[in-house]
Parts: C-alpha cells; structure tokens; sequence
C-alpha cells in the first residue's frame, strides 16, 4: 500500500471508530438527560413558586446532566451527519418510553 494510502485508511478508521464510540454511549447519555428533564419538570409542577436560587440550581443540575448528551448530538451532526438516521433510531425509543407516545419530534 502507497504510505499515503495508509495514512487516509488509519484515519477514515478513525473518524469510524470516534463515530461508534459516541453511538456506542448515546443511549446512556440520552437516558440521563431524559431523567434530568423529568426531574426538572417534576419538581417545577409540584413546587409552584420557586425562589430563584433554588430554581437556578434545579436548572443547572438539568444542564449539566444534558451536556454529554448534547455534546454526543453536535459530533454526529457537525462530523458524521451520515449517522443522524442511526442516532436517531437510538434515541427516540427511549424519548417516547421516557415522556410518552404522544409526543412528536
């Protein structure tokens, strides 16, 4: 093999492997971020009037809990937008168990 032949298969298996790794956790990752927004929602229907302190540290908590999650959906979709089908097939079964079959995309 031309070395620079074998230097594009190492790292078009690269881009692959990168890609694999994050549809490999994606299913996690959505779950967490799934519960974190339940949670959040949970607890803004059952406590009314919030202070804003309390409220800002439920919010932070949902954020941080939904980072990985959205930070998996910007590399499919910036660097391997092939794969937003496969994602997609990932995560949206756990969407509709998570909130329900009546909600749409």
């Amino acid at each position: 093999m031309v070395p620079e032949h074998a230097a594009a298969a190492k790292v078009v298996k690269m881009i692959e492997q990168e890609a694999n790794d994050i549809l490999d956790v994606v299913a996690e990752h959505a779950r967490q971020a799934f519960q974190a927004e339940l949670n959040f929602l949970e607890w803004m229907a059952s406590n009314g009037s919030n202070p804003l302190d309390q409220f800002m540290e439920r919010y932070i908590e949902w954020f941080e809990r939904s980072e990985s999650f959205a930070k998996d959906y910007l590399k499919i979709s910036n660097n391997h937008p092939q794969l937003l089908r496969k994602f997609a097939a990932i995560v949206e079964p756990i969407r509709r168990e998570m909130f329900g079959a009546e909600q749409q995309s």
